[in-house]
């Protein structure tokens, strides 16, 4: 949502979107799961309004080209077939 409404993101390099969506020092900060690396990505987004601006520009091109109406219609019919193929539906 942070992405999407063009804010500036740190993120950690967890599974999940982040492999997917962020790539670090163009439209987001991934740091490790280390509580000083967290304290200075806050504190160079804090200090650096132009990283923050440009980084959140980025965020939010990178989520209005990716979830689009289409997309989510996409993921919801894969979702739905996987279901059926994998026995997830009870006849």
């Amino acid at each position: 949502e942070a992405m999407g409404a063009g804010l500036a993101t740190i993120v950690s390099p967890t599974p999940g979107a982040v492999a997917d969506l962020c790539v670090s020092e163009l439209n987001c900060l991934i740091v490790d799961n280390d509580p000083d690396a967290w304290a200075a990505a806050l504190e160079r987004l804090a200090e650096d309004h132009e990283l923050r601006m440009a980084l959140g520009e980025a965020a939010r091109r990178t989520i209005a080209s990716r979830w689009t109406i289409e997309h989510a219609a996409d993921a919801m019919l894969a979702g739905f077939r996987l279901g059926f193929l994998g026995g997830g539906m009870k006849r």
